[in-house]
Parts: C-alpha cells; sequence; structure tokens
C-alpha cells in the first residue's frame, strides 16, 4: 500500500541512492543544448520472505542454490517512464565506492547469475512497480564473496554540454558463496620518499607508497599502519595508523601515507602491516605486513660537520703556512747575523 509514511522512506532513498548512482557519459557532436528530462524515481528491495525494510540484497547461498526477489521501481514523475532493468558486476572505483559495470559491459558473475522476469518497465506516474528476479548460484561458483547490482536506466539525457548520460538508479546486490573463506591481503610496490630538514635540531617528514590488494576470497576492511624506526631503534618511532576501506576480492588501491617526526638516522627502517577482517566482523587479525629499509642521510649535520672540519684544516693550513713564513724569517736573520761577524780575507802578497 502506497501510505505517505512509505512515499517519504522512498523520497529519503531516492535522495541517498542519487548520490551513488552511476552516471555514464559520452561525447557528441556539438549539438543545441537541451536541459535534461526533469524526472524522479527510486529503487528499492522489495519486502517479501528475505526480509522488510531492507537497505540493500545481501545473500548467503551454497553453490547450486537458488534466491527469488524482486525490484520495486516508484516513479514521482508526472509523467509515465520505462526503464531498462538489468543485473550487473560490481566493482570499487577510483574513490573505493562500488559501481556498477554499464550497460553492454559483459557481467562475469552477479550480473550473470540474476535473471529478471522482465528487462524493461513501465511505471505510470506517481506509481510503483514491483519487478521480480531470480538469482542461480552455478554448482561450481568459487566459495567468496560477491558484488552486484540491480539497475534501472532511464536512458540517456543531454545535459546541456553536448555530452549524454545515462541516468541510472541501481540497489547493491552482496553475495557470499558458502565454503572454504581466504581474508588474504598483499602489498607491493612499496616507495619511500625522505625529506630531511636542513635544521638539524628538527626532524624531517617521509611519504610512503605502496599498493594493497584484496587476494583473498571475502570482502576485507580494517586499518593499515605505517611506521619508521631509526637504525638501532634510535630516534624513536614514528607511525600512522588508517582506516581501510572497503575491498572486494581481487581489488586493489594505490595507497599513501604521510609520516611526521622522521629523524634521519643513516639506516632507517620500517614497516607496513594491515589488521582485518571480513566485513561485518569486528575482530580483527593481522593480515599482512611488509618490512622496508632506506637510507635516511642527515645531510644537514653532515653539512655542519663539513663547515667545522673545513674551518679546522684551514685555521691549522694558516697556522702552518704562519709558522713557515716564521721559521724562514728567522732562518734569514741568523744567515745575515753570521755573515756580517766573518772575518775579512786576508790580501794576497
Amino acid at each position: 500500500m502506497d501510505t505517505p509514511a512509505r512515499r517519504a522512506a522512498a523520497a529519503l532513498l531516492t535522495a541517498l541512492t542519487l548520490v551513488g548512482a552511476t552516471l555514464v557519459g559520452w561525447a557528441l557532436p556539438a549539438t543545441a543544448a537541451t536541459e535534461p528530462d526533469e524526472v524522479t524515481w527510486s529503487v528499492q528491495t522489495a519486502d517479501n520472505a528475505n526480509g522488510q525494510s531492507r537497505p540493500n540484497y545481501q545473500y548467503e547461498l551454497a553453490p547450486g542454490q537458488t534466491v527469488d526477489d524482486a525490484i520495486v521501481v516508484s516513479n514521482y514523475s508526472d509523467r509515465q517512464l520505462t526503464f531498462a532493468v538489468y543485473a550487473a558486476d560490481g566493482f570499487l572505483n577510483e574513490a573505493a565506492q562500488l559501481d556498477l559495470l554499464p550497460a553492454g559491459e559483459e557481467s562475469e558473475h552477479v550480473g550473470q547469475w540474476v535473471s529478471m522476469a522482465a528487462d524493461e518497465v513501465t511505471v505510470g506516474a506517481g506509481e510503483a512497480v514491483a519487478i521480480d528476479f531470480r538469482l542461480t548460484v552455478p554448482p561450481n561458483a568459487t566459495p567468496g564473496d560477491y558484488a552486484g547490482g540491480i539497475v534501472t536506466s532511464l536512458g540517456p539525457a543531454d545535459n546541456g554540454d553536448g555530452v549524454q548520460v545515462d541516468r541510472r538508479l541501481g540497489s547493491r546486490l552482496l553475495l557470499r558463496v558458502g565454503g572454504e573463506l581466504r581474508p588474504a591481503l598483499g602489498i607491493s610496490d612499496v616507495e619511500v620518499d625522505h625529506r630531511g630538514s636542513w635544521l638539524p635540531w628538527q626532524p624531517g617528514d617521509a611519504t610512503v607508497t605502496f599498493t594493497l590488494e584484496n587476494t583473498g576470497n571475502v570482502r576485507l576492511s580494517g586499518t593499515q599502519t605505517v611506521s619508521f624506526a631509526g637504525l638501532l631503534g634510535l630516534g624513536g618511532r614514528s607511525s600512522v595508523s588508517v582506516d581501510v576501506e572497503e575491498m572486494l576480492p581481487g581489488s586493489s588501491f594505490e595507497r599513501t601515507v604521510e609520516l611526521q617526526d622522521v629523524w634521519p638516522m643513516l639506516r632507517t627502517t620500517g614497516t607496513v602491516a594491515v589488521d582485518g577482517a571480513p566485513v561485518g566482523e569486528e575482530s580483527e587479525q593481522p593480515l599482512v605486513r611488509e618490512d622496508f629499509a632506506l637510507w635516511t642521510v642527515p645531510w644537514s649535520v653532515l653539512a655542519g660537520l663539513a663547515v667545522v672540519v673545513g674551518a679546522v684544516v684551514l685555521s691549522r693550513l694558516r697556522a702552518r703556512r704562519r709558522r713557515q713564513a716564521e721559521d724562514r724569517r728567522v732562518a734569514a736573520a741568523v744567515a745575515a747575523a753570521v755573515a756580517a761577524h766573518e772575518p775579512e780575507p786576508a790580501p794576497l802578497p
């Protein structure tokens, strides 16, 4: 039944969903700019035996198992709308947010395993329509987590700049296929840039860049810690801990961590470590650790020592030259005195 409370909830869901909606654009030849149609609609999970008021679709199924469900499309516009409806695999975009493959791009798992009761649906103004679908897990499906979604697409519209966008709204679908779960992460391509201070009484900064990859078969989140320590533990330890966003199996991201108060202690060692757990579990465990080392030369100290050593050497050279000049002066004076006191030779007969 379409009650005011249900309409308000659906409107809120629309606003939230629009934030995560995928806009797929492609360039067109320059044409007269027109404003996109002002239409508003929402998608939400159907209330049925699978749950009530669900924020999205979440299933735990065994290989070969099937589940039937539905998605509700509500049209808040003042005219009839026709939507394409399809399932698509999910992936994490550069912002580490779940996105869905665009229409026409072939899915490999959830997008293939879902069959819609209809590929297209027409919804009258102010009406809502439920579209049934069936998810069938293949008997040979690999255990682990999969992500995808059920998408409604209104088709392309001109955004006013000669570019068209595919207006889509979807609800995410999270599937866990039963079997052995293997939470695992990998770290690679660790690079470190140390920037020392020219003031010897101040430490420097360091930037650590590395690639973090979910090499297991479950969605993971956790905490990454990057730490530094000087040679033999001198100079103390500098560390930074950062939350790791949800990572789908097979996804990888380049991570950058900035550390302060890193003292240049010639040979500095560091560690990148991640503690994590499958999404939904609270108890984290160590998943991966990568040690590294780098030369952190205290250039300011060495420059100061070079100045001091140079000054000492120059002072000694000057003192040596003064001594040599004094020795030459004394020798010349002695020679002159000796010559003055020598008797003149007698004249020959």
